[in-house]
This record gives structure tokens, sequence and C-alpha cells, in this order.
């Protein structure tokens, strides 16, 4: 991940990576020569044939529980589920095209919906393949593969009835955008949404949490489930530590209850409790002390309040950056300066040897839902890119809500940019390029600070802008983002909203003011999320009933300047115009059941690639070797494998060697260990073992 964001920097911005003698390729890893694609409609049918012979073993051998009974039903009803979802598939197949960036370049919202439908098909194949491997065995275990059998089927039920009122959604939609209209009456919609919000979406917090990602990264959202769902009961009850820790074993044995009490954080947490959860990362704050590279600098600043910073234009002329004053008045902007080395202007003068000044320098927002966290949280990654990079990296600790809503946080990074590219030595730099990079809330501060440097007409601009996981309209309309959120295992719409009612000043209109206690809040129940928004719009400070209502789109880019900001024509002698602004920051309207824990090497199938091609399913570089060997032979999709080059032409079978589609291998104690990934019904490595071993 780390890595990844690096190179993004380096062809985003032009950062050149010092020259290190490593590689960015693990010791031990192998990459895998070809890509292997399977046609989906012989993945739809190979899921209903093995549906159909458990339920036909069941119905013949019938079990002295209940289980066997209900493997019937849902193998009964994911055979009635497959043409329906097939259906929804193809058509979500014939409108993705439309929102590509180009032909070479496929991904969009719709994309990612059939991604997670051909993710979620695999995963039936391998769990129903493993049912049936072991099914005569006398330790079979019928209460786990019942379950996890259930689950994956309302993850179905759950694509199949949300797919159809997305097709429904995108008839409404422009051809060329992934929302209904941004300006007028949203009415229309509002029937679609209510539709979706009373699907049970509690599935993608159980069993198959995190099912769409890869493995590893799925074990880091099951933990997150659970200390979230631990945290809201303590939460809740008032429990302390030991309380918490048994609470925490309670949702690790038991996957629906931690569903449950997820999906109730969702409805019912308040603003205050979110902000609770988010600041635990600060409990660790020491952490990257321990484990992350050790920084020459690392300070947390205030930058100097000595009035409003002036910058050029590109017609030659001065617009002055006044200091951040909106809501809690003037006080120093915080920044957290890291350097790996130290350097001349930003290290101490009593420090010894010092590098010189360094060509680049990273400007950093981090993410928290406008509400949360810090940049000293966010040192894990940020310590290591100062390390790669060999730059300084300056982070902005910018204002939280709600006690500082809208558009608090964004003048205070635009007041830090001015000011860094005002004095570049003072940061090690020596101003030539730079490069912004925000994470969720951060990454829709840094694009609001480059809207408002365009609207000025800022003759310097960052040389790169890299916003990860970010959101940039928040509207509450039918869209694929929308149904996605639902299944997003972070970050759910619910969460969302809360956050922009925090930021955008409409968080007291929701009942969620701090001063509103817990049982209060619980008394009022779940209201839906549309009740939500309306009550969030009856009272914001800033219009969203019509027109473009994105938090990047509050930066007024039309006509008189709405924050104070003044273009001065005479460059050698700037003049500060004041603009009438009102309390609140704005310009006036003049100038405008049974317990079952989960196996921990369960979550192994991995996720699929997006691709063009609409008949086929592309599986990811790092894949179940078990499953592509099924697939190989089994006589449904045998002839219906595809293997191509890394040009993406076509491999004839024969010419491909068994260790050209292979799983990755891993050096464990000097010898190499298959890293079997199995879906997360499928068995333990111990299991494949002892079969090879059978056989042998």
């Amino acid at each position: 991940m780390v890595e990844e964001a690096v190179s993004a920097f380096h062809s985003v911005a032009g950062f050149t990576p010092p020259p290190t003698g490593t590689t960015s390729t693990s010791a031990g890893r192998t990459k895998l020569a070809h890509r292997l694609s399977v046609d989906r409609k012989s993945i739809f049918k190979l899921v209903a044939e093995l549906s159909q012979d458990n339920a036909d073993h069941f119905c013949k051998c019938p079990t002295w529980t209940s289980y066997g009974g209900r493997i019937i039903e849902c193998c009964t009803e994911l055979m009635e589920m497959m043409p329906k979802l097939e259906e929804s598939v193809t058509g979500l197949q014939e409108i993705a095209p439309r929102y590509d960036f180009d032909e070479k370049t496929p991904g969009n919202g719709y994309r990612s919906l059939i991604c997670i439908a051909d993710t979620v098909l695999l995963h039936l194949v391998s769990l129903l393949k493993l049912c049936i491997e072991q099914r005569t065995q006398i330790m079979f275990r019928i209460t786990h593969y019942c379950k996890e059998l259930e689950a994956y089927a309302t993850v179905v039920r759950f694509l199949c009835e949300s797919f159809s009122k997305t097709l429904i959604a995108s008839s409404e939609s422009p051809s060329t955008s992934l929302f209904p209209p941004l300006e007028g009456s949203y009415e229309k919609y509002h029937q679609i949404l209510k539709d979706m919000e009373k699907l049970d979406a509690s599935c993608f917090y159980g069993r198959p949490l995190g099912f769409q990602f890869s493995p590893s990264v799925g074990r880091v959202f099951r933990f997150i489930g659970i200390v979230l769902a631990t945290y809201s009961l303590s939460w809740e009850k008032g429990h302390g530590a030991i309380g918490s820790l048994i609470n925490s074993g309670r949702f690790f044995l038991s996957p629906e209850q931690r569903a449950s009490r997820i999906i109730k954080v969702i409805k019912e947490a308040d603003i205050t409790f979110c902000k609770g959860f988010w600041n635990l990362s600060e409990m660790g704050n020491q952490m990257p002390k321990w484990f992350c590279p050790n920084m020459a600098i690392n300070e947390l600043r205030d930058l100097p309040s000595d009035g409003p910073l002036s910058l050029a234009t590109t017609t030659g002329e001065t617009v002055l950056i006044p200091e951040p004053s909106v809501h809690t008045g003037k006080r120093p902007v915080k920044i957290r300066v890291l350097s790996f080395q130290s350097r001349h202007g930003v290290s101490a003068s009593g420090l010894g040897a010092r590098q010189p000044l360094s060509p680049y320098i990273l400007f950093h927002c981090h993410g928290g839902g406008y509400v949360a966290t810090s940049s000293k949280s966010h040192e894990t990654y940020l310590r290591v890119w100062a390390k790669l990079l060999n730059c300084t990296v300056v982070s902005i600790e910018y204002s939280l809500a709600p006690e500082n809503p809208f558009p608090r946080a964004t003048d205070e990074c635009l007041f830090a940019y001015a000011w860094i590219v005002n004095n570049p030595a003072l940061f090690g730099w020596t101003g030539e390029k730079l490069c912004m990079v925000g994470d969720s809330a951060g990454g829709n501060l840094i694009m609001s600070v480059n809207l408002r440097l365009i609207q000025l007409d800022v003759a310097r601009k960052p040389d790169g802008i890299v916003p990860v996981y970010t959101p940039f309209l928040f509207q509450y309309l039918p869209s694929p983002s929308r149904l996605l959120s639902m299944m997003d295992p972070l970050l759910h719409m619910g969460i969302v909203l809360r956050c922009v009612a925090a930021y955008t000043g409409g968080y007291a209109a929701c009942g969620g003011q701090a001063a509103s206690s817990q049982s209060e809040s619980e008394s009022k129940g779940h209201k839906s999320l549309q009740e939500y928004v309306e009550q969030v719009q009856k009272t914001q400070r800033i219009d969203f009933q019509g027109g473009s209502q994105s938090i990047v789109s509050l930066v007024n880019l039309t006509g008189t300047d709405s924050h104070g900001f003044h273009i001065d024509k005479k460059r050698k002698e700037p003049k500060n115009i004041q603009v009438d602004l009102n309390q609140n920051g704005e310009t006036s309207k003049t100038s405008e059941e049974e317990n079952e824990s989960e196996d921990d090497d369960n979550m192994s199938v991995s996720s699929v690639q997006v691709i063009s091609d609409p008949l086929h399913i592309q599986l990811s570089t790092i894949f179940d070797s078990d499953l592509v060997d099924y697939l190989k032979n089994h006589p449904t999709t045998k002839s219906n494998i595809l293997v191509c080059d890394e040009n993406g032409e076509e491999i004839v079978e024969e010419a491909v060697e068994a260790e050209d589609i292979c799983p990755e291998m891993e050096v464990v104690d000097g010898q190499e260990e298959e890293e079997y990934h199995t879906s997360p019904s499928s068995p333990i490595k111990e299991q494949v073992h002892l079969q090879r071993n059978t056989h042998n």
C-alpha cells in the first residue's frame, strides 16, 4: 500500500525516487506469468450445478440436525437466484462502458458492482465444492458450512434486489453521468433510496465481511469490525476495560452478533460516538516511534500569524489569502513537519551535518470524516513516505468539526499552502516540485484547496494531486457509489451523512449535539437516512436544496469571492479589501443462534479485476490455486478458461506449464511454502495438505 502511494507520487508529480539499492518485490515471492479468466456464464451454471448436487445429497442422506434441511433450502434458493443475478449483471455490463474514462481505461461504479457479483460467485463455487468434498466425512462441520452458505446466499439476495433498483435508477440518469441531474428536485429518487434502505445489509458485516477485498485486507476489516462492535456495546453500557475484553470475545465467536451490532451503530450512532471510535487510533501514538523509521525532524509547529499572505496570479497580479477566522476566531494554523534527514532550513542550526534543500515536498491532509484523528495518528505511513521520497512531509493539523464546520478546515489548509509556497527554504525545499495528498476527508480538502487556487487564478499550483479514498459528491441520490457504500466495511453511508452534517454545520438539526445524552439518542430510535438528510437540509448553513451539493463545490466558483480573498491588479502595492462576512464565515446575500467462529484462513479467494470484456471474469494475480485447478478440470468450465500473457494475447492451454499459473510462494524458515487462498468457507491449509498426503 505504501509503495503504491509512493509510486503514485513519482508518476503524478514527477518525484524521482532516491537510490536505495532495494527492489519493491518481497523476498521469496514470484509473480504470476499469465493472467487467467473464465467465462461468466459457465460460473453461473457451475454454481447452479453444485447447489443442485448438495441439495440432492442432503435430501437422500438426511442428518439428525436441522442444518441439513437448511442447506437444502439455501441451495434451492441459490439455484432460483442465479438466473436473476445473471440477468442483472448482464444489464450492468451493457451500461457500464458508457461511463469509462476511455476505451483503454475501463472502470466505474457499475463495473465495481459487477466485480462484487463475480467475487461472490467464486466464493460460492469454492464453498459448494468443499461441501461436496467433505460432506461424507465423519468430522464434516455441517454447522459451519450451513451458516457460510446462508450468509453468502443472503449476499446474493441483496445483490439481486439492489442491482434491479440500480438499473431502474440508471434509466433516470444522463448517459454521461453516474448521478441523476444535480439540479432541481430529488423527490422522484427518494422512493428508490427508501426501497434500498429496506434491504438487509447486515450480511456484509457478518461472515462475508470484506469478501470483496484481498484476503489480507479482509482480515484487517474483520478486526476493525470486532473493535467497532465491542466499542459500541461498551459505550452504550458503560463497561470498562474488562467488560470490553469479554465483549470482544463474543463478537469474535459470533459473526452474526457482530453484524447486528455494526448495523445498530450505522443506524443510531451520533457524531460523538463516531469521534470517540475513530480517535481510538490516537491511543497508538507511540507505535510509529517503535516500529516506523526514525525521523530527524518530527515537530508540530504553529505558522506565524502576521496577516494575509500574498500569492501571484497567472496575470501578474496579487491575491491575498487571509488568516482563518471563521466560526472560532483567529488562531495559529498548526502543521506537522517530518523529515528523515536533517536539512538546511528545516533543521535546527545546532544539529550536525545537514543535507541540501530537496527539490520535492509533500503536502498532506489526514482523513477522519472532518471530525476526528490527527496528523500524529497518520504517522505510520507519513514516516515511511518521508524516508522513501527523501523529502520533507508537511501534514496540516486542521481544525475539526462540529466545533469548526466548513469552511474553517479549507481556509486553514489554503493558508498553510500559501505559507509553505512563500517560505520554501524553511521546509528544506527548493520550491520546485510540490505534491498534495490526502486520504478520505483529507483528499476532499486538498481538492477544495485546488478549486480555490483555480478560482483565484493562482500561478503556483501543485505539481500533482493524489486523493485516496476520497468522497467528492455527498448528494443522497441513487448511484453505484451509494449502493457500494451499503457494502462498505469501513464507511457506510449512514456514517458519512453524520460527518457531512457535522462538517456543514447542520449537526444540531439531527439531534446529535454533544450535549445530548446517550439515552436521549436511543429513545428517539432510528430515522431513515432520507429523513436524516431532510433534517440536515432544513437548517444547513450551506444551501443543499438546489444545484450542486458537493462539499468540494461548496467553494464558490462564480463571480465575487466569498471568503475574504481579494485579487489586486496592482502587484507592487497589494491592498486588502474587506468583504462583508456574516458570523458563520459566509458572504451576505448581497455578494453570495449458535456461535460458530470464523476460520482465520478462510478469506482467500481474493478479488477479481476490472476488465472491459463483458463475458469473462479475470482473476487477480493472487488467487486460490486449488480453485483454479478445479475450474480448469471441471467439465462445465474447463473449456471456458482463457489464459493470456501480459500483453493480453491468448495462450493455447497446452503451451502453458503448470508452474505458470500457480499460487504465490513464500519463504518460511528457508523453505518454500505454498500460500493457499481459499474462500471464507474453504478448508484450512492443514486439510489441503491432508488430502494431498492421502493421494500420495
